[in-house]
């Protein structure tokens, strides 16, 4: 029996011998074999973890998109969704500070009498600009209406009205991507004998007021840029481009437009803002027909200012 146990002793430790001979070879197979975490990353993310970038024509068309929804979703007595695509201290060109402003800009934006229903509105047309601080655009909607006070020249004998509506609006990176201004006007010419617009918290006059009471000075600070944008009074005062941009200023130059009181104008130190009124002699009446205009433009960081919209309204 003691015999049987030491050979028994004997076979387990030259067994536990050749395991600890092993144990290197094992070990080895298993760092080779067994699964290991990735390697830290070096060099550019892969394509699928690179943040997205957004042009200035993506994000003018996501907003315009999304404004226009919220303009069809507002009543007449809610425009909640339409200001949430406002600054707070936002500026509508001839209806002043956003806050008050609201209260007609659904019936101004859809070309929409009180009694007016409308049927569709769509983007006709859209240019747009600017860059990683700053977009402007500049569009046409189409809107068709079912307008129920027969009288107006633009309705049809079943009553279906179909007008045009220009905007020009400058959406900010500092306000969330939402408007710090904006310009809205059908195509019509301004007539003699009317007031002023309403300039809320007017300032001095500045560099940028020079270019929005002088079409010509505005023609030559036009920026050389695809997007830039100037629209006028009549059907076809719209121009896209700077040699189009220029020939048309250089047309509404031609009207001797003045400025009339004292303008709004805000410069920072990424875009530029003046919205300002403006008397147009008219041949053959005594007292001028009145406008309003939007001018946008940017530093072209030369310590001067380039011009990239223009916005003229009739009153």
């Amino acid at each position: 029996m003691r015999s049987r146990r030491v050979l028994e002793q004997r076979a387990a430790a030259k067994a536990h011998g050749v395991l600890l001979k092993l144990a290197p070879l094992l070990a080895l197979h298993a760092c080779c074999t067994s699964p290991r975490a990735p390697a830290p990353p070096g060099g550019e993310p892969p394509p699928a973890s690179q943040p997205k970038t957004t042009s200035p024509a993506e994000r003018a068309r996501a907003f315009l998109d999304a404004q226009l929804a919220s303009v069809l979703a507002d009543t007449l007595q809610d425009h909640s969704r339409l200001l949430a695509h406002f600054d707070p201290e936002a500026r509508v060109l001839g209806a002043g500070k956003i806050d008050r402003a609201i209260r007609n800009l659904r019936m101004s934006i859809l070309a929409q009498d009180p009694h007016d229903e409308v049927l569709g509105a769509k983007v006709a047309s859209l240019v747009a600009g600017g860059n990683d601080r700053v977009v402007w655009l500049q569009f046409e909607l189409a809107i068709e209406l079912k307008a129920w006070e027969s009288g107006a020249g633009d309705t049809s004998p079943e009553g279906i009205a179909r007008r045009t509506v220009r905007g020009s609006e400058l959406l900010t990176a500092e306000s969330g991507w939402t408007a710090v201004a904006a310009a809205f006007s059908a195509p019509r010419e301004p007539e003699p004998s009317q007031p002023p617009f309403p300039v809320a918290d007017p300032t001095e006059p500045g560099p940028l007021t020079d270019l929005a009471a002088d079409p010509a000075r505005a023609a030559r600070a036009v920026r050389d840029d695809p997007a830039v944008a100037v629209v006028g009074f009549g059907p076809g005062d719209r121009a896209t481009g700077p040699a189009a941009a220029r020939a048309l200023l250089g047309k509404l130059g031609e009207r001797t437009p003045s400025l009339l009181g004292p303008p709004r104008e805000l410069r920072t130190a990424d875009w530029g803002l003046v919205h300002a009124n403006l008397d147009l002699p008219v041949a053959g009446e005594a007292l001028p027909a009145r406008a309003g205009v939007q001018l946008l433009a940017l530093p072209d960081g030369r310590g001067a200012w380039s011009v990239v919209a223009v916005h003229y309204i009739a009153r």
